[in-house]
């Protein structure tokens, strides 16, 4: 009995002549012993894996943010240094510094991604108008002069009460996308029962069936919506799109009431 429950065998032949101890009775012993040494093994290998994936996490957050911190500090000093006049490389230094800021941008969600919610805690309130100017602000390089306008449609002193860093995030990936598909208009952030908008004037897109809008608008929108939509997965939250082709598009997320 030890003997083959030590052993993974794959066929056992019984011939059982035991007084306390049938064939039936030693099947079901080496089963349950088999799964349960299966079921050691399963722990053993997901628990291995969390903490792979933990430290992988730990040391990605700082071989990434490092390297970017860095070249961000010297394009900092470049741009002050730089000549007015030489506009081809003011230029070019404006894009490194967007893409390092984009960069810096998708990591921080990432690495938020991947960490598990903790439902537990306490969620304080906030001011959500606050949080919409702090992300109009973050991407204000994005808009095209005075030809786009960020408009900040939340009340003062709105509290509202949510995973703050979760909304943030959504909140910069829905503004960001609304910029960069708007040529002309405004992008604006309205919050109405529990539910909160961003619109844009953009070029939005052809008309398709309901029940295929979220996917059409998600697979032309990159990657940014699909954040947002995992986001809202983890949250609870519903999302909701409406798009018109010239007359540009609305994404709703209502919020747990």
């Amino acid at each position: 009995m030890q003997q083959a429950s030590d052993n993974n065998y794959d066929l056992y032949i019984l011939d059982v002549a035991m007084p306390k101890l049938d064939g039936l009775s030693l099947c079901h012993q080496l089963r349950t012993d088999y799964l349960a040494k299966r079921i050691d093994q399963f722990m053993i290998r997901t628990n291995r894996f969390v903490a792979r994936e933990k430290a992988f996490s730990r040391e990605v957050s700082h071989e990434l943010r490092t390297p970017l911190a860095s070249s961000r500090a010297a394009l900092d000093v470049a741009r002050t240094l730089l000549v007015s006049s030489d506009k081809p490389l003011a230029k070019c230094l404006d894009r490194m510094y967007r893409a390092n800021k984009d960069m810096s941008h998708l990591i921080e969600t990432f690495l938020l991604l991947g960490r598990e919610v903790d439902n537990t805690q306490v969620i304080p309130e906030f001011d959500l108008n606050i949080l919409v100017e702090q992300a109009f602000t973050k991407h204000q390089y994005l808009s095209r002069g005075d030809a786009v306008s960020c408009v900040n449609g939340v009340a003062k002193n709105t509290l509202c009460q949510t995973h703050q860093q979760y909304l943030s995030i959504v909140l910069d990936n829905l503004i960001r996308n609304a910029l960069q598909h708007t040529q002309s208009g405004a992008v604006t952030v309205s919050y109405q029962e529990q539910c909160i908008s961003v619109s844009d004037t953009g070029d939005g897109i052809s008309e398709v069936a309901a029940s295929e809008i979220q996917t059409d608008v998600m697979q032309k929108s990159g990657i940014g919506l699909t954040i947002v939509r995992r986001f809202c997965e983890a949250q609870g939250w519903v999302l909701s799109i409406e798009s018109k082709v010239g007359h540009g598009t609305t994404v709703t997320i209502a919020l747990n009431k």
